[in-house]
């Protein structure tokens, strides 16, 4: 009887694990978003940006415009809807957007055909590169630092401290004449890079700002997640935006681990007929939990009659869920 038992369970739990996995194939999501990218971010931004990986539920997207990378970055919550639309299903449940950073080419000939914007390209194609580097002089005091460092290394590899001066010197030049068309040095790490509008630091600074922004955010809203917009905001000292994205976050991982739970137990179900009433006593009081916890990170409050409204949403939506994956599995 005992052999029998384990026999159909591991049967089970073979079932569930190939329908589960097939649902969730992360090469075919990826190749499906990456074919289909233009049509749901639209030609501007499909162009110049590119689905790289997904992995559970996160999408990582690189992008080589700064423009389309803030741009990326500010309407991300409508980038997921749009693609969960796509599939219609809650596919992506978050965006990790990589800057690809064009890095200053160590010949400015490079910056002046095609890493500049194209007015300034205009203004300077047809300089003399040769020119340009001799008329840019570094102040006494950056040169006598260059010297310096240079210095410290042993002079049997006199060849090396020759090289080594001459590139930092050109990568000095270059610094100039970039800050002189427009580029800045970030705040915070000093890198330089082309700025938009008033922006004071580089992506890359940017980027870690706000995952640090989100990671103080999700761990107070973890840890209390009925607490109010006003309150979390004053005590993780973030932007009340960063409020809403995080929860946002959180629900959806709730919900995929909901939709999991409940997938699964209904596949239990569907395939053990001698212990269905017991498989469901025991899912009904995890389910539960499963769905507060949706519900908390959801909408944050504690009114019982909101409650239970979300309660018969997010039902009816996993019923749909299931009926969806069990007519185009």
């Amino acid at each position: 009887m005992s052999n029998s038992v384990k026999s159909t369970g591991k049967i089970i739990e073979n079932i569930t694990e190939t329908r589960i996995s097939a649902f969730k194939s992360g090469k075919y999501v990826l190749w499906k978003i990456s074919k289909n990218w233009k049509e749901i971010t639209g030609k501007e931004i499909g162009t110049k940006s590119f689905p790289k990986k997904f992995y559970e539920g996160k999408l990582t997207v690189n992008v080589s415009d700064p423009v389309i990378y803030h741009s990326i970055v500010i309407h991300s919550n409508i980038i997921v809807r749009k693609i969960n639309e796509f599939f219609r299903k809650e596919i992506v449940n978050e965006l990790e957007i990589k800057k690809i950073n064009e890095r200053i080419r160590r010949n400015l000939i490079e910056e002046m055909t095609g890493k500049i914007e194209e007015e300034e390209i205009k203004k300077v194609k047809s300089a003399d590169i040769e020119e340009i580097e001799e008329e840019i002089e570094l102040p006494f005091s950056e040169m006598e630092d260059i010297r310096k460092c240079i210095r410290k290394i042993d002079e049997k590899y006199e060849d090396i401290r020759e090289k080594l001066e001459k590139i930092a010197i050109n990568r000095k030049k270059k610094d100039i004449f970039l800050i002189s068309r427009g580029y800045i040095k970030c705040e915070k790490c000093q890198d330089i890079f082309y700025p938009l509008k008033n922006q004071k630091i580089c992506f890359n600074c940017y980027e870690k700002e706000e995952n640090i922004k989100q990671e103080r955010m999700m761990k107070i809203i973890t840890e209390n997640p009925l607490i109010g917009e006003r309150e979390a905001v004053s005590k993780a000292g973030t932007e009340w935006q960063v409020y809403y994205k995080v929860r946002d976050i959180l629900a959806q991982r709730s919900y995929n681990e909901l939709l999991d739970f409940y997938i699964t137990k209904n596949i239990e179900i569907e395939y053990s007929e001698d212990y269905k009433n017991e498989i469901k006593n025991e899912a009904n009081i995890d389910f539960e939990v499963y769905v507060k916890n949706y519900i908390d990170y959801k909408i944050g409050t504690d009114d019982k009659n909101v409650f239970n409204i979300e309660r018969k949403k997010i039902i009816r939506k996993l019923k749909n869920e299931r009926e969806y994956m069990k007519k185009y599995k």
